[in-house]
């Protein structure tokens, strides 16, 4: 077992501080969520703000840092906009990459137009979301609820996109848990992933699982998925999570080169390249707004 699973619960002082920080971020998520309703944009909120409700007992035990929201494809451009006419500090927008981050009320909020990373899944937000049901909890409002299939696959693309050795401490653990919820569903999981091109990204985070916790609920999820294998691609993998310090620059050639559609292999690894030479070079990233 890992050590997501040891870790010592929060003192009396340490849990009123994290309970705070969560009752703090649920005020942040009504005045985005607020702002983006208003503008007509699809969303739903994602990863620690859902799942520390959702996924656990007692929201102290998944401290989160940022409110993420999946943000439809086809509203990137509104949700952008309204963000910023709302008053939110943008610290970094990039259009290429769909991603924004920005302080609203001194809590980060992020947005994100794909799951992990573009070019990582053949599977859009705009699907994603509209797949999603309303549900009234666990934010006391009616709120996009992304189905858990997806949301499986939004963090094992997280996990993917920030190489391993860049995932929170919480990732695996919130992995782990999901799977479980998902046992009755694995061939539909599976058959999903397989339509989202995404077996060898599936593949490499279950054996990253393997060495950490509980075996038998991913050799489950291995068996369930089948189909075509990369196994010198794997390997690859394997050898670098097993590296003490993964190097970002190989780190991100391998998460670029995860999908199983060539396509999308070719337009991440493009972009990758285009953003290293702009910066090389000196020149703003395009697409992008530090400010």
């Amino acid at each position: 077992m890992g050590t997501e699973r040891n870790q010592p619960s929060p003192g009396a002082a340490s849990r009123a501080a994290l309970w705070a920080r969560h009752e703090h971020a649920l005020h942040v998520l009504a005045r985005a969520a607020a702002c983006l309703e208003a503008a007509g944009v699809a969303f739903a909120p994602v990863k620690g703000v859902v799942l520390a409700s959702t996924l656990y007992d007692d929201v102290v035990e998944r401290p989160f840092g940022d409110v993420d929201l999946l943000v439809a494809s086809r509203d990137w451009g509104r949700a952008c906009a309204a963000a910023r006419a709302d008053g939110w500090d943008v610290r970094y927008a990039s259009d290429e990459l769909g991603e924004v981050a920005a302080l609203v009320d001194g809590f980060v909020v992020e947005l994100h137009a794909h799951l992990g990373r573009a070019g990582l899944l053949d599977l859009t937000s705009d699907e994603v979301l509209a797949r999603a049901t309303l549900d009234p909890a666990p934010f006391g409002r009616p709120t996009r609820r992304i189905d858990d299939v997806d949301h499986f696959l939004l963090l094992a693309a997280n996990v993917v996109k920030d190489h391993f050795h860049r995932a929170n401490a919480h990732q695996g653990e919130d992995l782990d848990r999901l799977l479980a919820r998902l046992a009755p569903r694995l061939g539909e999981a599976a058959e999903r992933t397989r339509a989202a091109g995404f077996v060898t990204g599936a593949r490499v985070v279950a054996a990253w699982r393997r060495e950490r916790s509980a075996a038998a609920p991913w050799d489950a999820w291995l068996a369930a998925l089948g189909g075509a294998r990369r196994p010198g691609f794997e390997r690859a993998w394997r050898a670098y999570r097993a590296a003490p310090r993964g190097s970002h620059p190989l780190g991100l050639l391998l998460a670029c080169a995860t999908s199983d559609v060539p396509a999308l292999r070719a337009r991440a690894l493009r972009t990758i390249v285009r953003r290293g030479a702009r910066s090389l070079l000196g020149l703003a990233r395009p697409g992008a707004d530090p400010a």
